[in-house]
């Protein structure tokens, strides 16, 4: 016998059953639903994702995609401050970037490129921003094996955390030059030194080539920090170097400052300069150069602690050895050559080596003499150039050519070794930081000056 729950019992079981079931299809219905409207969410935060990245990222990207153009400064003075510098980051990840920069794509095969990107370059080509100079040319390899390397330290520089630090007015703008900006920074500790931030400048593009000129630099300074003469290196990474904070000026803001300067004061600053490319010159010891700076003026020059150091080499170029003639250097050219310094194969764009750098430290001694640059009652760039190309050398003012002054001789002596116009002929930069530094130590001696 089957016995059954009360009338009302039954129909309170059936109606749970109902709803049970109810629920269950509800679900079911919904679920398809609910996948859907998150799909939908989802899709959504992506395009939304994306366009703010469209919209704000840098538009950094691998060199290999990018063309060269040259660096514009119309919308970045020189000595306009940027307190709060925008800070982008990008993929590639030996690149970091503090202001924005523009690339040109081009589309061209990877083997087209870097067939490109090792042609040498002629006459037409020479000031063309799409080539960068090759290690290996003909008879021509790499000086020495150092200078095919790299040795970037991006995890350092990401630490320094330039955002936070730009909000706080520890990390600001100081100056510009004529490949970089520059940014000081207050490191994370107060026994830490503070910091200076060299940086391709804004509208740089990314490119091989300039990757290669933030390498060049990194190298030479990392290789000379031997030298109290040339600046330290802290690391660097992609187009940046981070490099001590030179807070005492620059040689130039000195000689304009110290108008009661000694000539012993001024051979001092002498020796100092030509020590500093001395060291870059004999890096590895040989008496042989395996660089040269290229871009030797005043302004390179900074103080620290008192001492003149030499601390830039965007423009320098690694020298190569001449398989045929082993112990020589293959010659370069450099594409623009401006102002009234330089050498007069540099003027002629002939074929150069390191001895163009030799004669710009005659320049500098020149200038440290008298307190004023070279050719400075000439009206042009372009007329003073053309009395070096013509043989013509800078005037020396009757004071000091008529002075028995040994500190003054020393130096016209010095800018007579510097001033060869045939550049094989020319001294080394060692042999004339060694006399300078044998006269001043001569003079000291004589003195009874430490």
């Amino acid at each position: 016998m089957t016995l059954f729950p009360p009338n009302n019992e039954r129909r309170r079981v059936e109606s749970n059953n109902n709803r049970s079931k109810s629920c269950h299809v509800s679900t079911l219905t919904a679920l398809p639903l609910f996948l859907l409207a998150l799909a939908i969410i989802s899709g959504a935060s992506i395009y939304i994702s994306l366009s703010l990245l469209n919209k704000n990222a840098s538009v950094l990207q691998h060199a290999e995609h990018s063309m060269l153009r040259p660096p514009h400064h119309n919308h970045h003075p020189t000595n306009k401050r940027r307190d709060d510098p925008i800070i982008r980051t990008a993929p590639y990840p030996r690149a970091i970037t503090i202001h924005g920069a523009k690339l040109q794509h081009h589309h061209q095969s990877s083997s087209d490129k870097k067939l490109k990107s090792i042609q040498p370059k002629t006459p037409k080509t020479r000031s063309s921003y799409d080539y960068r100079d090759p290690l290996y040319e003909d008879d021509c390899i790499p000086m020495q094996p150092w200078q095919e390397t790299s040795f970037p330290t991006c995890s350092t520089i990401h630490e320094l955390d330039f955002y936070s630090k730009s909000r706080s007015r520890e990390f600001a703008y100081l100056t510009s030059g004529g490949y970089n900006d520059i940014f000081t920074l207050e490191d994370i500790h107060e026994v830490d030194p503070k910091l200076a931030i060299k940086i391709l400048a804004e509208g740089t593009t990314y490119t091989d080539r300039n990757y290669d000129r933030v390498r060049r630099d990194g190298l030479i300074l990392e290789r000379s920090t031997k030298s109290r003469y040339v600046m330290d290196i802290y690391g660097f990474c992609g187009f940046l170097v981070l490099v001590p904070h030179a807070g005492e000026g620059n040689l130039p803001k000195a000689i304009r400052r110290q108008t009661d300067m000694t000539s012993l004061q001024k051979l001092q600053y002498a020796y100092e300069v030509s020590a500093g490319l001395a060291a870059v010159h004999d890096i590895d010891g040989e008496k042989m150069s395996a660089v040269t700076q290229g871009d030797l003026k005043a302004d390179q020059y900074l103080f620290m602690d008192g001492v003149l150091k030499i601390g830039d080499f965007n423009r320098g170029r690694f020298l190569r050895r001449n398989l045929t003639a082993p112990d020589t250097a293959c010659t370069y050219t450099i594409g623009v050559n401006d102002a009234a310094y330089r050498s007069p194969e540099e003027y002629k764009y002939l074929p150069e080596t390191s001895a163009i750098d030799v004669w710009a430290v005659g320049s500098l001694i020149y200038h440290i003499l008298h307190r004023y640059e070279v050719w400075d009652d000439i009206k042009t760039n372009e007329e003073a150039q053309q009395l070096v190309m013509d043989g013509k050398l800078p005037k020396i003012a009757d004071e000091y050519v008529e002075s028995d002054d040994p500190a003054i001789k020393a130096m016209l002596d010095a800018i007579d070794m510097c001033y060869v116009y045939d550049p094989e002929k020319r001294a080394k930069a060692w042999e004339v930081s060694s006399f300078l530094e044998k006269k001043l130590d001569e003079i000291k001696h004589a003195k009874g000056v430490e």
